[in-house]
């Protein structure tokens, strides 16, 4: 989808709720219903009512659209929202199936539980200035029961929160792009792998704000449920493409390799000023903490680069870490640009509102190993205006 499409969605948004209130209110939600033009529906004398006003349409199936809530103003509302929605749900599409992918799935054991008439439903909506933004919110706390909702935020102003460690981080705006949900029945059909995420809007004094959500359900007749081999004996399944049986011949290797004599293990010893290889942290400086800890650390690609002489087994990254009352091994696989290659924040995630905050650089590895010898965080030394 073109930027000038996406700006024509918003547009339209914008345009119906520019509209008389008159007008608007020529498409408001019946009583006990969820389609149409309102605010929220009271249903207790306790309830907090979120701030903002909402346009909420079925788009398919198709003929179980209302036309008559349909704004016929703005003239091309009803082509715009059709357009986006075809489009969005292409791209819905290919995220089912690469989610099942990546968890060694068949491509339709998500997408094949929605049934061949599946919902899709449209909020626009649009969040007033409010004066008092410490005490009222745009929207409360939820998760979406949708399988995935698609949202595309307002251009400039942000609103939108995630819960994340029992903390509200902000979605930033990136004008282009598409935010994707998962909702709870995407969590029940991949048995928890997937996680519908606890999200709220958060109102603004200064700005105007709106935003479009499309959510796909399964039809309402459908049974959904975890798909079958993401269980094991009513537990929850390994979520990835690597073999429950190939990770424990990992640790098994691993543990080997470790448990052998002293003088077998310094044969991959690793040479002076280099990572690769066996031993413990290199003697830097005094002040340096070491880690209570043996490793081995081996390049895996670019394959041409593998130190042959140095891979005792198995071609792992290996990192162990000993508790206090007993041991306990782990894999660890890094992967890393070239060394040659220049890296820094992507141009369109930098504005006057989100300056620059990190510099452009070569070979991380390098601050990241003075910042450890110097008892600091990494990103303090690349840091621009600490």
């Amino acid at each position: 989808m073109s930027s000038s499409f996406l700006d024509k969605v918003r547009e339209t948004a914008c345009q119906f709720f520019e509209l008389p209130k008159e007008e608007k209110s020529k498409y408001c939600r019946s009583e006990n219903e969820i389609e149409g033009y309102e605010s929220d529906m009271i249903v207790s004398s306790n309830q907090v009512l979120d701030w903002s006003h909402r346009l909420i349409l079925r788009v398919f199936p198709e003929d179980e659209r209302r036309n008559d809530l349909w704004p016929d103003n703005p003239p091309y509302f009803r082509e715009t929202l059709i357009e986006y929605s075809l489009k969005v749900k292409s791209v819905m599409d290919l995220l089912y199936k690469a989610m099942a992918r990546s968890l060694n799935l068949k491509e339709n054991s998500f997408s094949g539980q929605f049934g061949e008439r599946a919902l899709m439903h449209a909020r626009f909506n649009f969040y007033p200035r409010c004066s008092r933004p410490d005490l009222v919110l745009g929207v409360k706390p939820h998760t979406d029961r949708s399988g995935i909702t698609i949202l595309l935020q307002d251009k400039q102003v942000e609103g939108l929160q995630i819960l994340v460690d029992e903390k509200w981080v902000r979605v930033p705006v990136i004008p282009d792009a598409l935010v994707v949900n998962l909702g709870d029945q995407m969590q029940i059909m991949s048995n928890g792998i997937f996680r519908s995420p606890m999200h709220r809007v958060v109102t603004i004094s200064e700005s105007l704000r709106l935003s479009v959500a499309l959510f796909h359900e399964p039809e309402p007749e459908k049974e959904i449920g975890p798909v079958d081999s993401l269980m094991d004996d009513g537990k929850r399944a390994v979520g990835h493409r690597v073999e429950s049986s190939f990770l424990d011949k990992v640790r098994e290797i691993t543990k080997r390799f470790f448990a052998l004599p002293m003088e077998e293990k310094h044969k991959y010893d690793r040479e002076a000023n280099s990572l690769e290889g066996y031993g413990n942290d290199p003697n830097v400086s005094k002040k340096i903490i070491f880690n209570q800890s043996e490793r081995i650390l081996l390049k895996v690609a670019p394959e041409n680069e593998r130190r042959i002489e140095r891979w005792p087994c198995n071609p792992t990254d290996f990192r162990v870490i000993v508790e206090s009352k007993k041991e306990r091994i782990s894999v660890a696989a890094f992967h890393l640009p070239k060394y040659e290659v220049e890296i820094g924040p992507v141009q369109s995630l930098m504005d006057e509102t989100r300056p620059q905050q990190y510099m452009r650089l070569k070979d991380y590895r390098g601050f990241y190993y003075d910042s450890i010898f110097q008892g600091i965080a990494p990103l303090d030394l690349v840091k621009l205006n600490p």
